[in-house]
């Protein structure tokens, strides 16, 4: 849609809502306070807590999630592209996995189901269009009756291409996924059910950057991409995702209020690769691979199927929250073109358990997590300290290497690699918040060292670091609140030892500057501005030919300021916000810049965002 087409539809439901804010709640019965959701892992810890959904503004404006983390992560400038987490992040699962996980950023969690309550039957709807992204997000809930309920969720977007389309809005990423949940309580509340099933389907247009993109510099990019570029990639390239999840948590209550507890879950996931006009030279000098005239047609496709029970007690004891249990675990890799390199049902069993500790202030809490697995010698110690606003965290997992990096053909070339060794990691993090008067300042540090690090070295070269590798990240957060203003900036100072493998900008920055003002007496209005900001640095390549990022660096990213203006406030019983994202593009020779070496981020663009909630 043209830019000021948004902007009329934003004026006319501004007018629309302003017409409607003067009386609201005085008749309303029912509102976000009679709707209360809660999470598993509470549950599991015998934590009474819940939430309501969010009607707040509060970083309401961000459109994706790569901006609303301050831009940590590295992309291929598209919503819903492959990408990867700039700083370290916790692997909380250390049962075999497939290794192929650039999209988890939009993927669903276990963790993350949400199971509602509701007095009155509550939907809410979103919609959000620009920048060449459209999403809408549905979710139901309703209580069949006081102790049952059952809600489903959906999430449907897409990204259009920026270059190398033949018409306007063509579609580059395809994406949704819906989950459906239900919790029930006995009458006597001594069991509880908590059940989940989850889709996700996402496909992935490739389009492997700009065409002759490592020939084009930072500081000579066009600013109308569309009619200056091509894609280097032509025809139906696509990866796709399929993951389905049926997930089952039930508890009973015993005497002296021990309690059993039982988690079953079976996951499908599809991956697969086709390119269906594959007999080009030049495809093959993006693919990193010879030509190969005798083929036409790339294809693979794995089915990764596992199933895992869990069994356990847990209760509280003189300030103690405390679980122990005992985990089998099956699963099975099919490779669907290329059979020799499938796996047959494979065991799992771990033991583990939780030990969290509430201090009789009730402010300060200790948490510890450790599972491991006395055949396969995998384990996971997990520890969080915090103290009168202290905060000490500890990681240690030693896991293994994705299947991919284990066995993997694609009809080109092939992994075998069955004696790989477990990756081991380790984290430290202090971090340790001050308030003094408006101002909040939060320092950070934290120290990683991953041991027997897996990865590639080119498209079809697997490697394993023979030496550690040692990352430092400082950050400082510094806050200031009024009645009127409130800002936020954040610097955050990172090392590697081993750029070749794992680079890393040397800094990151983000600012956001805050207004609001009350306007006609009754309508508050939010505006202001956020800025991001790496260091040059030259980052991984992106392979699409096996969906991963490969420690090949030809080109240097970073270095280029950009800056976003927004404006929000609520709607009724809704919100709306407007975001013009990047738009100091064209100042001062500003006229893109590379997410990762050949792909660009997407130019300067307008973004609208509404949603609403219904109660009856």
């Amino acid at each position: 849609m043209h830019k000021y087409g948004l902007l009329f539809i934003v004026f006319f439901i501004s007018i629309a809502g302003y017409s409607q804010v003067l009386d609201d709640s005085t008749k309303q019965i029912y509102s976000n306070k009679t709707v209360e959701y809660f999470y598993e892992n509470d549950v599991l810890r015998n934590i009474k807590r819940s939430f309501h959904p969010d009607s707040t503004l509060t970083d309401y404006h961000y459109g994706n999630p790569v901006r609303k983390s301050s831009w940590l992560y590295q992309d291929l400038g598209n919503v819903g592209t492959a990408s990867q987490s700039i700083l370290f992040e916790k692997d909380l699962e250390i049962g075999q996995q497939m290794g192929m996980d650039v999209f988890k950023l939009y993927a669903p969690t276990v963790s993350g189901l949400k199971y509602y309550n509701t007095r009155s039957p509550y939907t809410y709807l979103g919609y959000q269009q620009g920048g060449g992204h459209t999403q809408a997000n549905i979710t139901h809930s309703q209580n069949i009756h006081s102790r049952l309920n059952l809600t489903l969720n959906v999430i449907m977007f897409n990204s259009e291409k920026q270059y190398g389309y033949l018409r306007s809005q063509e579609v580059l990423v395809n994406h949704w996924r819906y989950d459906v949940t239900s919790n029930y309580t006995s009458e006597n509340n001594k069991y509880k059910l908590l059940a989940g099933f989850y889709h996700f389907n996402h496909k992935h247009g490739e389009q492997g950057g700009v065409k002759n993109g490592l020939d084009i510099s930072q500081k000579d990019i066009e600013p109308n991409y569309s009619r200056n570029y091509d894609a280097a990639l032509s025809g139906d390239v696509s990866n796709r995702e399929r993951w389905n999840n049926l997930h089952v948590y039930q508890q009973f209550l015993m005497k002296n209020s021990l309690q059993t507890f039982h988690i079953l879950d079976f996951e499908r996931k599809y991956y697969s690769f086709s390119d269906p006009t594959f007999a080009d030279s030049l495809k093959a000098q993006v693919y990193r691979i010879a030509t190969q005239a005798s083929i036409d047609t790339l294809a693979y496709s794995y089915r990764f199927n596992t199933l895992s029970n869990k069994f356990g007690v847990k209760g509280i004891y003189k300030g103690f929250n405390y679980q122990a249990y005992g985990r089998h675990r099956i699963y099975k890799l099919n490779n669907e073109f290329f059979k020799s390199y499938s796996t047959p049902w494979q065991n799992e069993f771990y033991v583990g358990g939780l030990a969290g500790y509430v201090f009789p202030d009730s402010t300060n809490t200790l948490d510890l997590k450790a599972e491991f697995s006395p055949v396969l010698g995998t384990y996971l110690f997990d520890a969080t300290l915090f103290y009168k606003g202290f905060e000490v965290g500890f990681y240690n997992a030693s896991r293994p290497a994705g299947l991919f990096y284990q066995r993997f053909d694609n009809g080109l070339f092939n992994f075998s690699n069955r004696n790989l060794k477990d990756i081991n990691s380790r984290n430290l993090s202090v971090k340790f918040p001050i308030s003094y008067k408006s101002f909040m300042f939060v320092p950070q540090a934290q120290w990683t060292s991953i041991s027997n690090h897996v990865y590639l070295k080119d498209v079809n070269q697997v490697q394993q670091a023979e030496s550690g590798i040692n990352l430092l990240n400082l950050n400082l957060d510094v806050r200031y609140f009024s009645k009127n203003f409130s800002t936020r900036y954040q610097f955050i100072f990172n090392s590697s030892n081993n750029e070749s493998v794992y680079p890393i900008p040397k800094h990151i920055q983000f600012a956001n500057f805050e207004f609001n003002f009350l306007y006609a007496k009754v309508l508050r209005i939010y505006t202001g501005f956020d800025f991001y900001f790496k260091s040059k640095y030259t980052p991984n390549n992106y392979s699409p030919l096996t969906t991963q990022f490969i420690a090949v660096q030809n080109q240097e990213v970073g270095g280029v300021p950009v800056l976003d203006w927004y404006i929000k406030f609520p709607l009724s019983k809704g919100r709306i916000a407007l975001n013009w994202n990047y738009i100091n593009k064209r100042l001062f020779g500003n006229n893109g810049f590379y997410t990762t070496p050949t792909y660009l981020n997407q130019g300067g663009s307008l973004m609208i965002k509404v949603d609403w909630p219904l109660f009856d």
